[in-house]
């Protein structure tokens, strides 16, 4: 067995991983290693996991269109009116009825966007600390990093798939009074999170509690 000190290759767990990094990805993963650190995993989400987690959106996209469309219906009647200031009322109600539908369509192409950002996310840990690498179409890469401290509080989302989150921070966004959403950030959607909460656990989290009873 290897020792967290020793340089392991990537997606060498024992399990299947998700497809390999792109060369662009492991060039900006590589250029983020810093000195002696050492890469131990690296993977990206499962696409198909992580695009299902925008179907809630895709439905609610047909919902809108549909409304949308009823909306559209609805003009007719009102255009069918004979009073003063109706034509207003018309011109209004007909560019909703372009608008909502439109809307719709957009988050239609959610699926779409998900997939886009699970083939451009790269996870990894080393002997230092857990990343999460996302490289963008047109923005650039954004990189976070979360050390021993911030792991050893980490939680696991295990679903009967084998796969899961392992969730390293957890907030609520308040949209209104009573309207309360929360936003995961950590591993999300990866084949067998148990595995890789293991190997963090014996990596970082054991060595910030030897740090802090020595």
């Amino acid at each position: 067995m290897k020792h967290a000190s020793e340089p392991v290759q990537p997606n060498v767990l024992p399990y299947r991983t998700p497809a390999p990094l792109s060369v662009r990805l492991e060039t900006a993963l590589q250029l983020e290693l810093q000195g002696d650190e050492q890469l131990l995993w690296a993977a990206r989400p499962n696409l198909a996991a992580f695009t299902l987690r925008a179907l809630p959106v895709f439905v609610f996209g047909v919902l809108v269109i549909a409304f949308g469309v009823a909306w559209r219906a609805g003009t007719r009647d009102v255009a069918s009116l004979d009073f003063p200031g109706v034509h207003g009322a018309v011109v209004f109600f007909r560019a909703m009825g372009v608008a909502i539908p439109l809307v719709g369509g957009i988050l239609l192409l959610a699926p779409l966007a998900f997939t886009v950002r699970a083939a451009g996310t790269c996870y990894a840990v080393t002997n230092r600390r857990a990343m999460i690498l996302i490289r963008y179409p047109l923005a650039g890469t954004s990189v976070a990093s979360y050390g021993s401290a911030q792991l050893g509080g980490m939680t696991r989302r295990q679903f009967s798939s084998r796969r899961g989150d392992l969730v390293f921070e957890e907030e609520v966004i308040r949209f209104r009074r009573y309207t309360r959403r929360p936003r995961r950030r950590g591993f999300l959607a990866v084949d067998n999170p148990a595995a890789i909460e293991d190997l963090i656990r014996r990596t970082l989290v054991s060595m910030e509690e030897v740090a802090r009873d020595a």
